[in-house]
């Protein structure tokens, strides 16, 4: 485990109220190396007041000095406010957790809108999931800070947004660190160091696009399937404490100065999921000997068109085929795809979408 620089609490902000941010302030609680200042930040200061006490109570039973406190902040789509909250809490770690689009609408409340990403691909609603880590990475940039900024909101293909307008990005959670630890418990493997995963986030539910590539003490593992058939099995709300498990291993690596094997979704901006070394504040992608960026990236890329949209390193995102063939029939203006720098206008072109599309029965039901 990274020795820790110093003495001093790490400050973090964490960003949403919802399932996933309790379990990541749960899993920091129990798991991070040192004392956590933590700040969660919500539009309902209630919820984000309810998750600080029990993370508190979890972080004092290790470590005394831990502090887990709660704001409320009303606008998470403009930088300003964000900015004024940053200057005043000065984090060494923000972490999104909050996002326009919730992964489990077509659980909780089917509709013809989930209907349609259902069919598309859950890359349709990348313009949702981005205008928030897009305006936390604004107001990072707006203030100078020097702030590490994890994104949980479908990082393979939102952070390549980021790094093709300049932002700072640094890693992602859930994904690929996700099936990361669920191949390093199938094969029993007590040493993560000794894995190294290729996934992108398409490959929690199947091969589409190519399987997982996995290799174990330099040598590729054969059938990933069987490995990932008790990951894919489970509910994607069941997989919440694996996401948290591993944002306490990068939390734990950024204040720390021993590099660490992990897995990050969307490392700097690169689209996918891959094997990095972190150590403190700085994060490198590490393949196995033998495979190269170019087949790294293939192996994404495919997984990508799967989802229903790829990014390219300039920035624009385009849908697969059938994503265009649908939003052709329903929204024409994003059919071909947009720029990094369209996000907001495209977010906007969906939310109206999605309004009247939520109207709709699914044509299923």
């Amino acid at each position: 485990m990274a020795r820790l620089i110093g003495t001093a609490a790490m400050r973090l902000t964490l960003f949403g109220t919802g399932e996933l941010a309790r379990v990541v302030a749960n899993s920091l609680a129990l798991l991070h190396s040192g004392p956590l200042h933590v700040t969660i930040a919500g539009r309902d200061l209630g919820k984000a007041a309810d998750l600080g006490r029990v993370a508190q109570t979890l972080a004092r039973s290790r470590h005394p000095g831990s502090v887990f406190e709660a704001v409320e902040l009303e606008c998470f789509e403009e930088s300003g406010p964000v900015a004024e909250l940053l200057v005043r809490l000065a984090p060494d770690v923000v972490v999104c957790c909050a996002s326009l689009s919730s992964s489990r609408e077509a659980e909780t409340t089917p509709s013809a809108w989930t209907e349609l990403i259902g069919g598309a691909g859950f890359g349709i609603a990348l313009p949702l999931h981005t205008v928030i880590p897009l305006t936390l990475a604004q107001a990072l940039r707006q203030i100078g800070s020097k702030a590490v900024l994890l994104n949980s909101c479908y990082p393979d293909a939102v952070n390549p947004l980021l790094a093709a307008q300049g932002l700072p990005i640094f890693g992602g959670l859930g994904n690929a660190a996700t099936i990361a630890a669920a191949v390093q418990a199938e094969l029993r493997v007590a040493d993560r160091e000794r894995l190294h995963v290729l996934a992108h986030h398409r490959h929690l539910y199947g091969p589409a696009g190519g399987e997982v590539a996995i290799w174990l003490d330099g040598h590729r593992i054969e059938d990933a399937g069987r490995v990932l058939a008790p990951l894919r099995a489970a509910r994607r709300s069941s997989r919440y404490p694996l996401i948290g498990m591993a944002a306490a291993h990068l939390v734990n690596a950024v204040g720390g100065d021993v590099p660490e094997l992990l897995h990050l979704p969307g490392p700097l901006g690169h689209p996918g999921g891959y094997p990095v070394v972190v150590q403190g504040r700085s994060v490198a992608i590490s393949l196995p000997g033998g495979v190269s960026m170019a087949e790294a990236r293939t192996v994404n890329a495919r997984a990508a068109e799967a989802d229903g949209v790829s990014v390219s390193a300039e920035g624009w995102a385009t849908p697969s085929p059938e994503a265009s063939r649908q939003l052709a029939a329903c929204l024409p203006e994003l059919a071909a795809g947009f720029a990094a720098g369209d996000v907001r206008s495209a977010a906007k072109e969906l939310l109206d979408l999605r309004a009247r599309l939520r109207r709709c029965e699914p044509l299923g039901e």
